[in-house]
């Protein structure tokens, strides 16, 4: 059944909206302890400032960039050029995805977490870490084979 429309509209609240819960609590509240509790108003934006020049370094004394070869061409390879990376793929635990790991002693004294993001970036690809081994999402092999030797990585076998 529908209202009217010249039926009155009973007022939910016949007093009106008289009723302040906390109107009492106003006579405990110190006025000045209340004021310390409204933040101050916003200070208005500072435009960046330059940064400051630094020093050029001499050649010699710059680091090399992250993304330089680790074995720079013309120069003696490093210790890890005759350790031994083994790339190969693996799908046993991984809901029949294949991976492709890269592993063995040549890895030992690199930055892996890093070197997982340089490959991730390189290949397009996931890459991780998993107990000391470089793992790229994928069949990925052949081309993190080749990656890896650009990067200094001297002995670089494929597995099964």
């Amino acid at each position: 059944m529908a209202r009217r429309p010249d039926d009155p509209v009973p007022d939910p609240l016949p007093r009106g909206l008289s009723h302040r819960p906390f109107a009492g609590l106003r006579k405990h509240v110190d006025v000045s302890a209340a004021d310390a509790l409204v933040p101050p108003p916003a200070k208005p934006a500072e435009p960046p400032r330059p940064k400051k020049a630094h020093p050029a370094l001499p050649a010699a004394a710059r680091p090399a960039p992250p993304s330089a070869p680790l074995s720079a061409p013309g120069k003696k390879p490093g210790p890890r050029a005759a350790e031994r990376v083994t790339v190969r793929r693996e799908r046993a635990g991984r809901g029949g995805k294949t991976v492709t790991m890269a592993e063995g002693p040549g890895l030992a004294g690199a930055d892996l977490e890093a070197l997982a993001r340089e490959a991730a970036r390189a290949l397009g690809v996931g890459a991780r870490v998993e107990q000391r081994s470089l793992v790229v999402q994928g069949d990925q092999a052949e081309r993190l084979q080749a990656w890896l030797e650009g990067r200094g990585f001297g002995s670089v076998a494929r597995g099964n």
